[in-house]
Parts: C-alpha cells; sequence; structure tokens
C-alpha cells in the first residue's frame, strides 16, 4: 500500500512504479479538478478506468475486506474523510467467493487503519486486502471519491 497527497512531488516516483501509473495519474488529477458526476469512465479500455462514487461510509461492524487479481486500486478522496484498513492475506477468512476481480474477507479484529480526508489517495495492489469507506469514530458521513482501477 501507498498512501500520499495528490499534489505530493512523490507523484512522479509513484508513476514509475508501473506502465500504466502515468495514464492512471494524468487521469486522476484530471477527474479531482473536474469532480465529474458519479458513474464509470473509461480511460483505457479496460487497462485503466475510473468510478467515480459518492455514499456514507459505515461502522467497522457492517465493513468487510476486498481483494483483487487482476487490478490495482487507486482510491482518491474528493470530499469527507474515511478510514481504509489493510491487512496480510494469509490474515483474513473468505466471507465470499471469488468473483470477476473481487472477493470479500471478513474483517478480524486488528488489522492497519489509514485515515484519509481529501485531497488524499491509497494505493493496494493485487492480492493486498483493504477495507475502504470505514467510518471515523464509527459516525457516517457523506464521501465523495474516485476509484482508478488500473490492470496489473
Amino acid at each position: 500500500m501507498i498512501a500520499a497527497k495528490l499534489n505530493d512531488k512523490m507523484i512522479e516516483s509513484y508513476k514509475k512504479v508501473h506502465p500504466r501509473f502515468e495514464v492512471a495519474f494524468e487521469a486522476l488529477k484530471k477527474f479531482a479538478a473536474e469532480c465529474p458526476e458519479d458513474g464509470k469512465y473509461e480511460i483505457d479500455g479496460k487497462n485503466v478506468f475510473i468510478s467515480v462514487m459518492t455514499g456514507p461510509t459505515k461502522p467497522t461492524a457492517e465493513k468487510k475486506f476486498e481483494v483483487h487479481r487482476d487490478y490495482i486500486d487507486i482510491q482518491y478522496i474528493v470530499s469527507g474523510e474515511e478510514i481504509m484498513g489493510n491487512e496480510s492475506l494469509d490474515k483474513l477468512t473468505p466471507a465470499t467467493e471469488y468473483k470477476p476481480d473481487v472477493q470479500k474477507l471478513d474483517l478480524n479484529d486488528e488489522y492497519d487503519k489509514i485515515k484519509l480526508e481529501a485531497g488524499e489517495f491509497a494505493i493496494f495492489f493485487p492480492y493486498e486486502p483493504h477495507a475502504p469507506g470505514i467510518a471515523v469514530d464509527d459516525k457516517p458521513i457523506e464521501v465523495k471519491k474516485i476509484v482508478v482501477k488500473v490492470l496489473a
């Protein structure tokens, strides 16, 4: 997992991590500035696409981890704040069967947490479980976010 601000100078270094990150971060910067309506937006076919979504965060008890095999998630907070959980795959129990590029896993009692606010993002790589959308202090609020999916 990588977490940073979108205006961080390290963005240039992050673009070197994966060959599609240049396109992904340029699209993210554009979408963050324009703040389009909720929906799915194609950037580079199935290689890079964006989902813009608005909705409430949820209390910890209502959340599950998710893991992807084929895509990298870049989750950017436009407005609001949320906790994102992060844990190693071997410490989690599957809650669902694997479906096209997502499997849900049960939250355990202890896992790493990062609080993201507007202007910040986290990158989760394949097989890296994450639990986005957790309410800060278990008090749900409305969050607008952009999720960039990058084919690994």
